[in-house]
């Protein structure tokens, strides 16, 4: 659905434009998939947040998530509406798990799951997309690890009087790490199966 949206509107585009050029209208198509999944994404977590009275956990999730995997890269799904549900599906998870942990007293365990966190954005990240190449690895590495700690931070302070918003960014994290070693671990699979 997505793909004939963005082909009628591509189309549109370059209809009312001097330039017919095919590689030009792929690439509008492309940005405009790109722009309607995420508009479609970020509606679909504001129901989720509406229907389960999460809304400002639902702003916490997207404002840590969005630039994280920007600049982190990670594993993507082949096909919109897996991309859809499994967004939908990570942040239901991360709404059950940090109402769960928000109960626990022990801010030496939120500290362990950040470094955990942390690692593996600085040692995997920024993990390539076959769409999106990685032009200045060394400045996403840094831009993620900076970013990843400043969220790391702003967990730590909501832990004192916010503990559920404080989990939130904290299973945020979690959520972006585990996309970053899946998209590490899918490319040592392709270029294994390409190798064999």
């Amino acid at each position: 659905m997505i793909a004939e949206i963005s082909e009628k509107i591509s189309s549109f585009i370059l209809s009312n434009s001097d330039n017919s050029n095919k590689e030009l209208k792929s690439i509008y198509k492309y940005g405009i998939e790109i722009f309607i999944s995420s508009l479609l994404n970020i509606f679909l977590i504001f129901i989720i947040g509406f229907v389960t009275d999460t809304l400002i956990q639902s702003l916490w999730f997207l404002i840590c998530f969005i630039p994280l995997r920007q600049f982190t890269g990670g594993w993507h799904a082949n096909t919109y509406f897996k991309c859809n549900l499994i967004f939908c599906i990570s942040y239901i998870l991360i709404i059950l798990f940090s109402f769960l942990f928000s109960h626990i007293e022990n801010a030496y365990l939120i500290f362990i799951l950040l470094l955990t966190g942390l690692l593996p954005v600085i040692i995997l990240s920024p993990v390539e997309n076959k769409n999106k190449k990685i032009k200045n690895r060394k400045k996403l590495k840094f831009l993620s690890t900076v970013l990843y700690i400043i969220f790391s931070i702003t967990s730590l302070c909501f832990y004192f009087f916010y503990k559920e918003i404080s989990f939130i960014i904290l299973f945020t994290l979690l959520c972006v790490s585990i996309a970053v070693i899946a998209g590490r671990l899918s490319e040592v699979l392709q270029t294994f199966n390409r190798q064999s």
